[in-house]
């Protein structure tokens, strides 16, 4: 998969180098696209893949889902990577190497989303009221492919692409999200 996503974008992409990857420079050129897809994260684990099935099993039997068995098939970020691009044309740039180059089966445009959940503040200003939870999105874009190893079977797996800016403040918030959906 680390490969498809290098070969799907265009030369001169960073690719983020494996933890045991002595060879390769750790630190990304000056506003060149970013690829991270690293083993320990972009390979979902078992417990998070359980709790995903288990939940779409849940709505599908309080009818509040039209998933159906196997409900496996719900996941769709098994194999995961990220783009990180310093700019608005970065952002574009990957998304298009990524149509032109894989199989989308899905984009999930959270800029679109993000912006429709700012309001005007009389104005024309746009405004952002924190308070209730429901306008802390941070927009980027979800992109579901279809990848097919040699020799394996086909599996739905998701590229996100973000604004390098807006991703430093989301790890931040992450941080808190694993907190909230901890176990213990």
């Amino acid at each position: 998969f680390r490969d498809a996503i290098q070969a799907a974008l265009p030369e001169g992409t960073w690719l983020e180098p494996e933890e045991f990857d002595e060879a390769r420079d750790p630190s990304p050129p000056e506003g060149a696209l970013q690829i991270r897809c690293v083993r320990r994260k972009c390979v979902k684990g078992v417990v998070r893949m359980t709790a995903k099935v288990k939940d779409a099993q849940a709505k599908a039997a309080n009818n509040e889902s039209a998933d159906v068995w196997p409900f496996t098939a719900t996941i769709g970020d098994a194999l995961r990577a990220s783009v990180t691009a310093p700019d608005a044309a970065g952002i574009r740039r990957a998304w298009d190497c990524i149509r032109e180059n894989m199989r989308v089966i899905r984009l999930k445009n959270k800029f679109r989303e993000a912006a429709s959940r700012l309001a005007t503040d009389g104005s024309g200003a746009f405004t952002a009221d924190l308070r209730e939870g429901k306008n802390n999105m941070f927009p980027n874009l979800h992109i579901n492919v279809l990848f097919q190893a040699e020799g394996c079977a086909p599996i739905v797996a998701e590229v996100q692409i973000h604004h390098e800016r807006v991703l430093a403040v989301s790890k931040q918030d992450h941080k808190l999200y694993e907190v909230i959906r901890a176990q213990s």
